[in-house]
């Protein structure tokens, strides 16, 4: 980060931060949860910028609120990571 600060092209840093395992939603569940919400929208004829609304919608219900869970873990561990970034960034600069 500080390399590229120095260059001062004023871009930004993609930081990748993949939920840890024990956390995750089994892939296979994912997956099926989601064939099912792809249909449901087809069905329902939701198109556009309706459609990932829906399918968020849909799949909490249908996960019994499991994908609402991750996506929240997720979040959280992203803060950390920011917090973690922050914390060295200010004790270099």
């Amino acid at each position: 980060m500080k390399a590229q600060d120095e260059l001062g092209h004023g871009q930004g840093i993609v930081v990748a931060n993949p939920i840890p395992i024990q956390q995750q939603w089994d892939p296979k569940e994912h997956d099926r949860v989601l064939a099912i919400a792809f249909e449901a929208a087809k069905k329902a004829g939701v198109t556009g910028k309706a459609v990932t609304p829906f399918l968020l919608g849909f799949i909490v219900e249908e996960s019994g609120g499991k994908s609402l869970e991750v996506n929240l873990d997720l979040a959280r561990n992203n803060v950390r990571v920011a917090g973690e970034i922050a914390k060295a960034w200010a004790a270099i600069s």
